[in-house]
């Protein structure tokens, strides 16, 4: 149903912004921002009432008529109005919340000249609708509105004593059993859910999943609405018969996006946090009417957030399967934990995810803390023993000594829950990463997906084991199941590129490499595999330029020309001196990644003997080095090699040529 015409006008200046609500599209300058017809109407709504506090409820009848949708589709409209004008709660130039109140357009609104008519063809003539919600802000005198009481004549006393006093008894039982009634609904079921439904007769399988806007937290809180978003989709799918598929920040058309993933329906949803307290507000919604099935809210103590996840995904089940009956907790069976613990490793993973080294410092930080006040929670080991992996690949630690510590921590983790999916993929990953025993690697993988079908990390590292060893078509199979589920994750749309270089898609390759680049922010290897796919099917210079989008993007236009220019005259040759450089300046890293670079550079300049040693140094570090061994084009020189060979055999490493293909090394079961 096409929002209500409020009889706006068609044109709005606020701040740097023109507002142009018949093209719903914001303009600043050249550069231009489409929002949804329900979103503009309410930005141009809050521009009608420029300074004025709306409710939630007025902004409900005013934008969305007598169509009865919950709060949140409020608190998720002014998210994307917010993101939309580079705005924010927490220092908003816009729009301002005003606790427990509602929305606030704080800026100067202006109109242009040729916009200075109303939408109405009648001059005068106002929307009823909007003139109705328009009347509710109109200050009303009280004496006005309050009836004059009756006068009632006298009545005979003894009249009163006899008919008084049965009505008042009659009063007192209708109140009492009013009472009664409505205190036994409530405590048939102590999470009784606070909203409305109007379920779909049919069952609901795939749900797109927008990210919970944030309306009010406190900054030391914010992760939890990422950490609890995370926690339902894994709970979830741990029953699968309904599957949640998460969609990113970017996405701002829950709808279309919906409908392009061929789901069922879209939740969207909003958090409010205090220091006391959470509140979630979901709303479920078909995609071809846009009518909302079921809206509810939840509510509780901050100790009690498994509490409150187990609960939403009660509903969520519930509401995917109409006229089932459930005698228990679709969310029993998951391991109740202190509540302290629960809350502490949602922080650690919440860090550990981030990609930076400082949050992946206070990630492990929180880990360590956790084991020690907590020792009996798995998921603290398990998230430790990550921590240090991560630590030994990507930054400086000691191979030996941190390989070490991580098989501790994973080693204690499964103890402490042998069937749980984190502990098990922890020890999969100190087997693949420092044992290089792909086999039993594998098996605790593949018994990670089935104690928990959401792990996506159990996927990711599943399929980049499997292409470590060859099986490509296989790795792909998985790599393309986990994308199912997460199909705008940037990190598994990258391992997909990797997995493709891998088998000797190169083409493929530089397609996926290319869409991951349009979606947003990259990885620094990413840049690396597109070269090596570039370098493979004969294009030097497209390799050289791929390598470099990031630092190019930093260059002076001149520069960026100059530099251009000079991989066309090289053939991409100038390329390697000019990396070269690059890394004189910086200090050495340790990590095996930095090794190979410098292997590869002296391979390139025909010091074969002197990059066997760095290779020698890279394997020492273990890690997972097989697919840049035999895919860099820059070591074919000494890939036949007997020394070289002699040094792979050495340490383990599987000796594939690129896009070979090797038996299943085991038997792979279809989630």
């Amino acid at each position: 149903m096409p929002p209500p015409d409020l009889g706006f006008k068609p044109q709005y200046k606020i701040g740097d912004w023109l507002v142009d609500v018949q093209s719903n599209t914001l303009r600043n300058g050249t550069q231009e921002v489409s929002l949804e017809p329900r979103v503009m109407s309410l930005l141009a709504f809050l521009c009608q009432h420029q300074g004025q506090t709306l409710s939630k409820d007025i902004l409900l009848q005013g934008v969305w008529g007598n169509t009865h949708y919950a709060d949140s589709v409020v608190a998720r409209a002014v998210s994307l109005i917010r993101q939309s004008l580079g705005d924010t709660p927490a220092d908003s130039k816009y729009i301002q919340t005003i606790a427990r109140r509602g929305y606030r357009l704080i800026v100067d609104v202006e109109q242009p000249v040729d916009a200075r008519r109303n939408v109405s063809d009648t001059p005068g003539q106002e929307d009823h609708e909007s003139a109705s919600v328009r009347r509710q802000f109109r200050e009303t005198n009280v004496e006005d509105t309050v009836a004059p009481l009756p006068v009632t004549p006298a009545v005979d006393r003894r009249m009163f004593d006899i008919f008084g006093k049965r009505l008042m008894l009659a009063l007192v039982a209708v109140t009492l059993s009013v009472t009664a009634f409505m205190f036994l609904i409530r405590t048939q079921d102590d999470h009784a859910l606070e909203g409305q439904t109007r379920l779909s007769s049919e069952r609901i399988s795939t749900i797109a999943m927008m990210p919970f806007s944030i309306e009010t937290a406190p900054e030391s809180l914010r992760y939890l609405a990422d950490s609890l978003q995370e926690d339902i989709v894994i709970q979830l799918s741990r029953h699968q018969t309904t599957q949640l598929i998460q969609l990113p920040a970017t996405v701002t058309d829950g709808q279309k996006a919906g409908l392009a993933l061929q789901a069922s329906a879209v939740l969207s949803g909003s958090v409010d946090l205090s220091e006391q307290s959470i509140t979630v507000h979901l709303v479920l919604q078909g995609l071809e009417d846009t009518e909302w099935y079921w809206k509810q809210s939840f509510t509780e103590s901050i100790e009690s957030i498994q509490q409150l996840r187990n609960r939403i995904v009660d509903a969520l089940l519930v509401a995917g399967h109409p006229g089932e009956k459930h005698t228990e907790s679709l969310a029993h069976g998951t391991r109740a934990v202190d509540p302290v613990a629960y809350q502490m490793y949602l922080e650690a993973r919440w860090h550990s995810r981030q990609r930076s080294y400082a949050a992946m410092e206070r990630g492990e930080s929180l880990f360590r803390q956790l084991t020690i006040s907590h020792p009996e929670f798995a998921a603290g080991h398990a998230g430790l023993a990550l921590s240090y992996i991560v630590r030994v690949s990507y930054f400086n630690d000691d191979p030996d000594e941190g390989y070490a510590r991580a098989d501790v921590a994973a080693t204690e983790a499964l103890r402490l829950d042998p069937h749980g999916a984190y502990a098990l993929t922890a020890k999969a990953q100190v087997l693949f990463h420092r044992d290089w025993d792909f086999d039993a690697a594998a098996a605790y993988l593949l018994q990670a997906i089935e104690a928990s079908p959401g792990s996506i990390d159990a996927r990711q590292y599943l399929a980049e084991l499997y292409s470590a060893t060859g099986q490509h078509a296989l790795a792909l199979t998985v790599i393309d199941d986990a994308l199912e589920r997460q199909p705008y994750s940037l990190l598994l749309m990258g391992v997909k590129g990797i997995l493709l270089c891998g088998s000797g898609n190169y083409r493929a390759t530089i397609e996926q490499m290319e869409k991951l680049e349009r979606y947003g922010p990259s990885f620094n290897w990413q840049y690396r595999y597109w070269g090596y796919a570039y370098e493979r099917l004969g294009e030097p210079v497209q390799a050289a330029l791929a390598r470099t989008i990031r630092d190019r993007s930093k260059m002076l236009d001149s520069e960026r020309d100059a530099f251009v220019e000079q991989m066309h005259q090289t053939n991409g040759q100038a390329y390697w001196q000019w990396r070269e450089s690059q890394q004189t300046d910086d200090p050495p890293r340790h990590t095996g990644i930095f090794f190979f670079s410098h292997a590869e550079m002296l391979a390139l300049n025909g010091q074969l003997d002197e990059a066997m040693v760095w290779l020698e140094k890279t394997l020492q570090r273990r890690g997972q080095v097989f697919l840049l061994l035999r895919i860099s084009p820059a070591l074919d020189a000494i890939r036949e090699r007997s020394d070289y060979q002699r040094l792979l055999a050495l340490h383990g490493v599987p000796i594939h040529q690129p896009g070979e293909q090797l038996e299943t090394i085991v038997e792979t079961r279809s989630r």
